[in-house]
C-alpha cells in the first residue's frame, strides 16, 4: 500500500493538485522520482536522504519510488521536497498522524534537516484554501516556521 501526499503544481498563475505517491518495497536500495519531474525534483532524493538521516530518522531499506501524479503534467521546483520527506516517513511507519492528510506542506530541505523558502507558493497557498485544507506548513524569514489555519 502506498503513501498519498496532496500538493501543488504551478500552471500559468492557477495551480492544481496532485498526488505525491510514496511506495517502499524490497529490493534493490534506490530512489526513483517519476511523473514528469524537472531535475529540481530528481535531485530532492539526496536532499530528503540527508534531511532525514540528520533529523534522527532512517532511510527504509529497500526500492523507494515516489510517483507525481498526473504523470503527463510538468512539475517543477523544490517545495514539493518537506511533503515527499513526510510521506517517506509515514509509509515507513516512522511517523504516526492522523491528521497529516488534512495539511499541505511546503519547502526545500537543506541536507541538515532545515527548512528553506520557495518562490511562488501564493498561488497554491490560495488554491489549498479553496480545495478545503485547513492546514499549510512552510517556512518564513529566518528559520521561522508558519503554520497558515483556517477553518472552512
Amino acid at each position: 500500500m502506498s503513501t498519498i501526499m496532496q500538493n501543488f503544481v504551478l500552471q500559468g498563475v492557477d495551480a492544481r493538485t496532485i498526488d505525491i505517491e510514496i511506495n517502499s518495497t524490497f529490493g534493490k536500495p534506490m530512489m526513483a522520482m517519476i511523473g514528469l519531474a524537472d531535475q529540481a525534483i530528481k535531485e530532492s532524493s539526496e536532499r530528503i536522504k540527508a534531511a532525514v538521516i540528520h533529523s534522527g530518522y532512517e532511510i527504509p531499506k529497500g526500492k523507494i519510488v515516489f510517483n507525481l501524479a498526473p504523470a503527463d503534467m510538468k512539475k517543477r521546483g523544490t517545495h514539493y521536497d518537506l511533503a515527499m520527506a513526510l510521506g517517506l516517513l509515514v509509509e515507513d511507519e516512522q511517523v504516526v498522524s492522523t491528521r497529516i492528510e488534512a495539511c499541505i506542506f511546503f519547502g526545500e530541505l537543506s541536507l541538515n534537516g532545515n527548512l528553506r523558502r520557495c518562490k511562488g507558493i501564493l498561488p497554491m497557498i490560495i488554491a489549498a484554501k479553496q480545495a478545503g485544507y485547513s492546514n499549510i506548513i512552510l517556512r518564513y524569514e529566518r528559520q521561522k516556521v508558519l503554520v497558515f489555519s483556517w477553518t472552512t
